[in-house]
C-alpha cells in the first residue's frame, strides 16, 4: 500500500534459475555489525541507544521522521547527541580486530547533518584514532570540528548509563588528559563497522574462493591481482574482498569487470605449467587426494580392466601441492618439482658440505 508504483509482488514465488556463465564476479556487499552483543553498551535495552543506520533513516527527508531526529522514547529532538566510533571494528575481544575503514567518516557526515537540521545540537564524537585517509576527507575533519564545532573526544567508553529521565551517561577515558569522564547525552549513536554477510561462507564454498583471518574473500595477489582469486573466471569485488567506503568499491567493481572481460573476449583461459600429475600404474585409487583438493579438480575414473585411478582435471588444478603431500603411495608429482628433481636439487646444494 505504501509503494505508489506498485514495484512490490507479494504473491512473486521464490525460483531457481540456472544459468551457464563464462566468468563470475562476488560482489556480495557486507552486513552491518549487530551491536546488542555488546552488553555495557546497552542496545536494545536502553530506548535512546541507536545505531548509525537507524539515525540514518531519521535524516533521510523521506524517512520516517521526515528528516528530522527525535529521540525514540518521546519523539522530542535531542540537545546532546554522541557517536561513539569503532563498534564493531578494531576489538579483539569480540573477534573484530579489522578497522572498517567508514566509520570515521560517516560519523562525521551524520553529526554535520544533525547540526543543519537543529544548529543547536551539541554534538560529540568519541573516537580512538580518526582514520580520514582519502581524498578530502582530512579536509572534512577540519570542516567538523572548525565550522560546525562538534567536540572529539579521544577514548573509547567503557559503559553507558541510562538515567531516570531516560538520558544516557557515558563513562570513558580521556586518553588526551589522562582522565576518566562522564557525559550525559540526549541521544547515543553508535557507528558500527561491516563485516562479511551471513551467505558468503556458503558461496565461497561453492565457488571454490579461499578467505582471510576477517571473514572477507582472499585475493590472489594484494597488489598484482588485488580482484582475482585463485579459481579461473572468478573476481571479487567491494566489501565482499574487505572493508572499504563507496569510491574504492566503485573503482574496484569496474577493475574487476574489466578483468571479467578480458577472457570472454579472448574465448580461451591460459592455465599454469606447475600442476600436479598422476602416475595411474601405482595409484590405488584411495580418494585421499578427492577429499584433500581445495579446487574439487580431482575425481576418481576407470581405466583399462576396470582400474580405478585419480583423474586430475589441468583446468582446475592450481599446483597447491596438496595431493602431492597427502598420497600415500606417492603416485602423485608435481610437474616441474617432482621428488627426483627436489631430491636432486638437495644432493646438489649439500655437495659441497662433505668435502
Amino acid at each position: 500500500q505504501a509503494c505508489g508504483p506498485d514495484a512490490i509482488d507479494h504473491n512473486q514465488q521464490p525460483s531457481i534459475i540456472e544459468l551457464e556463465v563464462g566468468t563470475i564476479v562476488a560482489a556480495i556487499g557486507y552486513d552491518p555489525f549487530d551491536p546488542s552483543g555488546i552488553y555495557q553498551y546497552g542496545y536494545g535495552r536502553f530506548s535512546n541507544v541507536i545505531t548509525a543506520m537507524e539515525i540514518e533513516r531519521m535524516i533521510n527527508a523521506s524517512g520516517p521522521t521526515g528528516g528530522h531526529v527525535i529521540k525514540p522514547s518521546d519523539g522530542i529532538e535531542p540537545k546532546r547527541v554522541a557517536f561513539i566510533h569503532c563498534v564493531g571494528s578494531r576489538d579483539e575481544q569480540i573477534g573484530k580486530p579489522y578497522c572498517s575503514r567508514v566509520c570515521c567518516m560517516y560519523s562525521m557526515k551524520n553529526a554535520q547533518l544533525c547540526i543543519d537540521h537543529e544548529p543547536d545540537t551539541e554534538v560529540t564524537c568519541y573516537y580512538m584514532d580518526i582514520r580520514s585517509f582519502g581524498k578530502g576527507y582530512e579536509e572534512f575533519y577540519k570542516t567538523s570540528q572548525e565550522k560546525y564545532g562538534i567536540e572529539f573526544i579521544r577514548g573509547k567508553p567503557a559503559q553507558i548509563f541510562e538515567n531516570d529521565d531516560l538520558t544516557l551517561t557515558i563513562r570513558a577515558e580521556d586518553t588526551l588528559l589522562g582522565k576518566v569522564t562522564e557525559y550525559t547525552y540526549d541521544l547515543v549513536v553508535l557507528s558500527v563497522g561491516l563485516e562479511h554477510s551471513a551467505g558468503s561462507d556458503e558461496l565461497r564454498q561453492t565457488l571454490g574462493l579461499s578467505r582471510s583471518a576477517d571473514g572477507f574473500y582472499m585475493e590472489a595477489h594484494p597488489k598484482l591481482r588485488p580482484v582475482d582469486t585463485l579459481t579461473d573466471g572468478v573476481y571479487i569485488a567491494g566489501v565482499a574482498q574487505g572493508p572499504k567506503d563507496i569510491p574504492d568499491s566503485v573503482a574496484q567493481g569496474s577493475a574487476a569487470a574489466s578483468r571479467a572481460a578480458i577472457p570472454m573476449a579472448k574465448g580461451e583461459v591460459e592455465i599454469e605449467p606447475i600442476i600436479a600429475s598422476n602416475d595411474e600404474t601405482i595409484c590405488g585409487a584411495c580418494q585421499v587426494c578427492v577429499e584433500l583438493c581445495p579446487f574439487d579438480a580431482i575425481s576418481i575414473a576407470t581405466g583399462v580392466g576396470g582400474k580405478e585411478f585419480a583423474q586430475i582435471n589441468s583446468a582446475l588444478c592450481k599446483g597447491c601441492g596438496t595431493c602431492v603431500g597427502a598420497c600415500p603411495s606417492g603416485a602423485m608429482n608435481q610437474q616441474h618439482f617432482k621428488t627426483e628433481q627436489i631430491m636432486a636439487q638437495i644432493s646438489a646444494a649439500l655437495e659441497d658440505l662433505g668435502k
